[in-house]
């Protein structure tokens, strides 16, 4: 009985109230669809590193001052490449996104995170990521500003940030584990303004070398994009899509703080246009959804 409870460890965040803590994440997904009897592929690779200053330490929580140091995105469809980056956002001859990229790098938001990985709140997003779009207002011209806007608010917005942070920052369970133990967690995301629910089973695998290693396996169901807004995407969309995501994760014994995360998603099944003017009769397209993201700290 006594080796037995050796084994077994409380995981849960142990941060420094003034330290910095780190991710650094990279998600390349490939979207294969079928429009009009064509097959459209696109493939789209996010850079995201950002940076957690410890501002309070309270009983159960922390609250923390988040910036990005690093944004940047790359896009191959067809017909058609761009890319964006913050780091060359001073660059001479370089384009509007690279330079909002490089403004919203500069500005600060809030994050309030449990003990046990929980991400309560993020406050101060919107209104940071709205404030960069403006201050490039002049280069995007009056028919792109209020579109990127929406774009922005629909993947970095409070809802859409939170659940994708918390996506790569496991929730932990209240007792104590030993190797082999489970526990259950529901996570809403967001993918362009859908929210897509998962349902995670984790399991602690064991603790080696001052390292925690668990293992997160679960599926995904995505919703109707109800919250959509016209700028964005001006037909309502319901998405029969879903599928199966896993993980593995490692962090640090010592404060709990992710190390790797390695995340496979995937999911497929069919967008539904509904019936509108432009489409009297809707449409449905078949579409597959391939992911991949790494964060390290």
């Amino acid at each position: 009985m006594a080796s037995c409870q050796s084994n077994k460890v409380l995981l849960q965040l142990d941060l420094a109230e003034g330290e910095t803590y780190y991710q650094k994440s990279t998600m390349e997904s490939h979207i294969s669809q079928e429009f009009g009897g064509n097959n459209i592929d696109i493939d789209m690779n996010i850079i995201g590193d950002m940076s957690l200053k410890v501002l309070e330490v309270a009983d159960d929580s922390y609250l923390m001052e988040a910036m990005f140091d690093k944004m940047g995105m790359e896009m191959k469809m067809p017909m058609m490449n761009m890319s964006f980056s913050s780091e060359d956002a001073d660059k001479e001859g370089s384009n509007p996104l690279s330079k909002m990229f490089g403004k919203m790098a500069e500005k600060p938001f809030s994050i309030k995170m449990s003990k046990k990985g929980k991400i309560l709140e993020v406050t101060g997003m919107e209104q940071a990521f709205s404030s960069a779009v403006d201050e490039i207002a002049e280069a995007l011209g009056d028919d792109q500003l209020d579109k990127v806007k929406s774009q922005m608010k629909q993947n970095f917005g409070k809802n859409g940030m939170l659940g994708n942070l918390q996506l790569t920052s496991p929730i932990f369970p209240e007792d104590k584990v030993e190797p082999g133990d489970t526990w259950d967690a529901a996570i809403t995301s967001s993918m362009n303004g859908v929210d897509a629910d998962h349902q995670i089973t984790y399991t602690y695998v064991k603790k080696e070398n001052g390292q925690y290693y668990l293992k997160a396996n679960g599926n995904t169901k995505m919703a109707q994009s109800e919250k959509v807004d016209p700028a964005v995407m001006p037909f309502p969309m319901t998405y029969d899509m879903g599928g199966t995501l896993n993980a593995t994760i490692t962090l640090d014994a010592e404060t709990g703080w992710i190390k790797t995360i390695d995340l496979d998603q995937a999911m497929e099944g069919f967008v539904e246009i509904e019936k509108n003017e432009q489409l009297p009769d809707g449409m449905s397209m078949p579409m597959e959804i391939n992911m991949k993201t790494k964060v390290t700290d």
